[in-house]
């Protein structure tokens, strides 16, 4: 990602969903992050929208995610935000129930996903995913869109989709 080509890091952006959680929120999260920890470090995982304090620990756990931004307040203070950051996984799971519900939805596969992080989230804030249909190739099958993540009249997060329609429903 362009973040990472900045931050001369050897690696692009990636991101991991949690959907349908349960009722069981530490479980699923302790889950999520023993499959990141699984891949040796090859992996990087940041917060999500919606998440509470204690699925941010649950994820850390399993993870082995132990960035200070998100598990530490005093780091997080002297590094100029007000308490830890949400991860970003968590917020990139709201934009894959979206497009795997409604846009394209089940009979879709992503292709793309890009995000640019403006904002810090923190953990119980409410945020809101909007997307806009931006272009649809009927030719080829292919949606693209344009996504928001807002905490009010601010802006978290933006970014874009493309996906593939991989066939039409039966009616």
């Amino acid at each position: 990602t362009y973040k990472n080509a900045m931050a001369e890091l050897p690696m692009g952006g990636g991101k991991g969903v949690v959907y349908k959680m349960g009722p069981d929120r530490g479980a699923c999260m302790e889950k999520f992050g023993a499959a990141v920890e699984a891949l040796g470090g090859r992996y990087v995982t940041a917060e999500d929208v919606g998440a509470t304090v204690d699925d941010m620990r649950a994820f850390a756990a399993a993870s082995g995610d132990r960035s200070l931004i998100h598990t530490d307040a005093a780091f997080a203070r002297a590094s100029g935000f007000r308490e830890p950051i949400v991860y970003g996984a968590q917020m990139m799971a709201e934009l894959s129930q979206m497009l795997g519900t409604l846009l394209p939805g089940a009979l879709g596969v992503s292709l793309a996903w890009s995000i640019e992080f403006e904002q810090p989230l923190y953990a119980g804030e409410a945020a809101e995913l909007t997307m806009t249909v931006e272009h649809v190739s009927e030719a080829v099958g292919v949606l693209t869109c344009s996504f928001e993540i807002r905490r009010g009249a601010d802006r978290i997060a933006k970014g874009r989709t493309t996906s593939k329609l991989l066939g039409r429903a039966e009616c």
